[in-house]
């Protein structure tokens, strides 16, 4: 949580830990209102983007675990 991949050095830790590895599951950021930058670096990844605020996923995300207990 709270870095960009605007930021070179987050991509570049991103890469050397996928290598050339394909991920076989979904990935998501959250971010609010994000530019298209974003979106577009976000894609080449694979990555959708949660269009939402973080503290609105962070209890929408509490509600689905507790609907476990």
């Amino acid at each position: 949580l709270g870095y960009s991949l605007r930021d070179w050095s987050v991509r570049v830790i991103l890469r050397r830990i996928e290598g050339e590895q394909r991920r076989i599951y979904k990935s998501w950021a959250v971010q609010a209102h994000p530019d298209q930058i974003d979106e577009e670096l976000w894609a080449k990844r694979g990555v959708d983007i949660l269009n939402i605020p973080l503290d609105v996923y962070i209890n929408a995300l509490q509600s689905h675990l507790q609907s476990f207990l």
